[in-house]
């Protein structure tokens, strides 16, 4: 394990109102409205940044720390600086 280095996410970035968005033929009007209902990791970032209080007191990296991304949304880490879990 002495050999690893971190992990690195790609964080996806556009511009207002033009996602990256694809579709089958003959259904461009599903894939549109499944973009414009999902939130990509980092407009979800700045959402909790909005909401909660003790993530606005923390960089990107803290965020990492603290919180986990998962379905769209940031989640608290329940083990935070503890013990690894186990499998």
């Amino acid at each position: 394990m002495d050999d690893r280095s971190h992990a690195v996410m790609r964080l996806s970035v556009h511009l207002p109102n033009q996602k990256r968005v694809m579709f089958k033929d003959g259904h461009e009007e599903e894939a549109l409205e499944a973009a414009r209902s999902r939130q990509i990791m980092l407009e979800s970032w700045f959402q909790l940044n909005q909401s909660d209080p003790e993530a606005q007191t923390l960089l990107y990296s803290g965020i990492l720390y603290n919180y986990v991304y998962d379905r769209n949304n940031w989640k608290r880490r329940e083990n935070v600086g503890g013990e690894c879990q186990r499998r």
